[in-house]
């Protein structure tokens, strides 16, 4: 091993015998460093205000914009996607054999912003594509199903209409 320093400093930079250099010191330089390998930095890496440490990417202050040319992927083996708000998380989405979305933290919102754009509810039905629920934000919101409602029975079922008038359904006989 061999050092390079000065009087007040004898060991600023070490060369070892395996030709890795130490420097004792930190090390400002102003032009560009290429690397052409593996750049190692065990304490960290602080670029402007990201710091990337271990499995963490944190952002000190600001938003931070994800802007690719392809999609982006989120692949996560162990099968979830967590999202937080300052520390408590909001949504999880499961994606195993029974993909799922759990919301924490009070009502779920599902906001569409296209003035009367349509909400649906699509699925494959044996083989073919098909549209269950339709909401029609054109007509305030009108649910039109593609098949049956089904509901739990109980002594008495209420359904209202528009109107706010209430349709009473009885052990299967409907009045009004």
């Amino acid at each position: 091993a061999g050092y390079i320093g000065s009087v007040s400093d004898t060991d600023a930079i070490q060369i070892e015998a395996d030709g890795d250099i130490v420097f004792s010191q930190d090390v400002a330089i102003s032009g560009t460093l290429a690397a052409t390998g593996v750049v190692t930095a065990n304490a960290g890496v602080v670029v402007d205000n990201f710091t990337l440490d271990g499995t963490t990417l944190a952002l000190s202050s600001g938003d931070m914009t994800l802007d690719v040319a392809g999609d982006i992927v989120l692949d996560a083996d162990g099968a979830q996607v967590r999202f937080k708000d300052a520390g408590t998380e909001r949504f999880t989405f499961n994606l195993d054999a029974t993909p799922e979305l759990d919301v924490a933290g009070g009502h779920f919102t599902i906001h569409q912003t296209t003035s009367d754009a349509d909400i649906l509810f699509t699925g494959n039905d044996g083989g073919s594509a098909i549209t269950a629920l339709t909401l029609d934000m054109s007509a305030a919101g009108a649910a039109t199903f593609n098949s049956t409602i089904a509901a739990t029975p109980t002594s008495t079922t209420l359904i209202k209409n528009s109107s706010g008038t209430t349709l009473k359904t009885i052990f299967g006989i409907a009045s009004t």
